[in-house]
């Protein structure tokens, strides 16, 4: 059996091509690892603020009404307030 190809390569140059192509192989395969995990801690990290931003637009309109409410309470506390108007006014709040 003959392993030479076109008489010019030897078999321990051969070996020692095929043991490159792996070398070379393994660090191209490393190197698109890497570049895929960044990738996803991109995304991740895009995704991480989308929800942030959406929970605090969320979260909002129920500060936005604790704010009012709150308010509501001082002046009803101060006395410029009756409670009939604190209740109309908390149900107005509150839908």
């Amino acid at each position: 059996m003959n392993l030479f190809i076109l008489g010019i390569i030897g078999p321990f140059q051969l070996i020692f091509l095929l043991v490159l192509f792996l070398i070379v192989a393994g660090f191209i395969a490393l190197i698109v690892l890497i570049v895929k995990n960044a990738k996803n801690k991109s995304r991740a990290n895009t995704l991480d603020d989308v929800i942030r931003h959406q929970n605090m637009q969320s979260n909002a309109p129920q500060n936005d009404r604790l704010e009012k409410l709150e308010r509501l309470n001082q002046l009803r506390n101060s006395g410029a307030l009756t409670e009939e108007e604190f209740e109309a006014e908390k149900k107005k709040i509150l839908g």
